[in-house]
């Protein structure tokens, strides 16, 4: 996952050094943790000692409070000189502080000693691998004047066949980027309401999220709204699914997915009480739409992918058709406030061939994670013309 930084210098021999935070403004307090009215923020000067080149970072940690006038001010300070023999302070960092404090310490040196800053305001961006591009606001000029003038495709094109590894590091921190605000919208959306349709457009334009199945497969996208008995898999007017998909592989297979809502009701609302002792009833849209998912596998199976234009056109991909997986997003698992509604429902989706049931937010969950632990590009390219193009779907 990339990080934003900007290098301010102090002096000839020093610079301050400040991090891009939430709301898109660089600060000079590198936030570590935040509780209620408290943080703990990590303030670092980078250093350019002619004498030893490692001694190139010096930090300070503070403990702040928020005041009424909802600034953050740091703690008075304890004087360490005046305290007497026997005396001491202590300031506590927990796991998640200290591998905070540790990343960003990692950082910090990478942009110390990465060889590149001369005075001024510099931008930076520490990237995987792990390096250090500069985007100094001189060069950012540049790069977009020449874009202004239509001239984006003959710069890339320049880039990537003068440095390509730097092409690639901008794609990956790019990318990171979007995935980051994508996954941040996902949270937010969460906690409000959004129709089907909403959400069936969000995963059309974050394929990425589905770029592993549930079973860890890769899978990549064939087509929105897709129809399962047509003449042709993207035919109108026809039983319609929201995504069709293919596993990853020299020989491919379909997969259907179906979109629902994330207050999809799990358990029947309208009983407050258990049908039997220890099970629940499961609420109506969720057995409607696993019926509805099982309905268009059988029918995408036994009629929509034997029509031969569909057919030939997938198989001339080396995709193919053979009793198709299915997969349900639906519902949230904080409707499931009880232990015996937790069984009910794992006790259902476990025991069922297909489709797969997913939560919304368990797929939060598998869409975080991706961003977390990407760890390197995988980019499969495509040449055409003497250009390259990535494959659509990265994970």
């Amino acid at each position: 996952m990339s990080d934003n930084y900007r290098t301010i210098s102090t002096s000839s021999q020093s610079f301050e050094i400040e991090k891009l935070n939430e709301v898109g403004n660089y600060n000079v307090d590198i936030v570590l943790s935040t509780e209620n009215s408290v943080r703990k923020v990590l303030r670092v000067t980078g250093l350019k000692n002619p004498n030893n080149a490692e001694d190139a970072v010096k930090i300070t940690i503070i403990h702040q409070r928020k005041r009424i006038s909802d600034q953050w001010e740091d703690c008075d300070a304890v004087k360490l000189s005046t305290l007497k023999g026997g005396e001491g302070v202590r300031l506590n960092l927990n796991s998640a502080e200290t591998q905070a404090l540790f990343k960003e310490l990692q950082n910090a040196y990478k942009l110390a000693t990465s060889g590149s800053l001369e005075p001024g305001k510099h931008d930076l961006i520490v990237a995987n691998p792990e390096e250090v591009i500069q985007t100094s606001s001189g060069r950012a000029k540049i790069i977009r004047t020449l874009l202004e003038r239509n001239h984006g495709e003959e710069l890339w094109n320049y880039l990537i066949d003068t440095d390509p590894d730097l092409a690639t590091k901008l794609a990956f921190a790019r990318m990171q980027i979007e995935r980051v605000a994508a996954l941040k919208e996902f949270e937010q959306r969460l906690k409000t309401e959004n129709s089907e349709l909403f959400w069936q457009s969000y995963f059309e334009n974050n394929q990425w999220i589905f770029g592993y199945g549930l079973n860890y497969k890769f899978l990549k996208l064939i087509t929105g709204q897709p129809s399962y008995e047509g003449a042709q898999y993207d035919g109108k007017n026809e039983q319609r699914g929201d995504f069709l998909l293919n596993s990853e592989a020299v020989n491919k297979f379909t997969v259907l997915v179906e979109i629902k809502k994330p207050n999809s009701d799990i358990i029947e609302p309208n009983f407050n009480k258990p049908y039997r002792s220890g099970v629940w009833r499961l609420g109506k849209e969720l057995l409607w739409a696993t019926s509805q998912m099982q309905t268009n596998c059988q029918t995408w199976f036994r009629t929509g992918s034997t029509k031969d234009k569909a057919r030939d056109e997938l198989e001339s991909q080396n995709i193919y058709t053979y009793c198709p997986r299915g997969i349900l997003v639906f519902g949230h698992t904080n409707q499931l406030n009880e232990r015996d509604k937790v069984y009910t429902f794992e006790a259902f989706r476990s025991n069922l061939r297909n489709p797969e049931i997913i939560t919304f937010d368990e797929l939060y969950e598998r869409a975080k994670f991706i961003v977390e632990h990407t760890v390197s590009l995988k980019t499969q390219v495509r040449k055409t013309n003497n250009s390259e193009e990535p494959d659509s779907c990265l994970a």
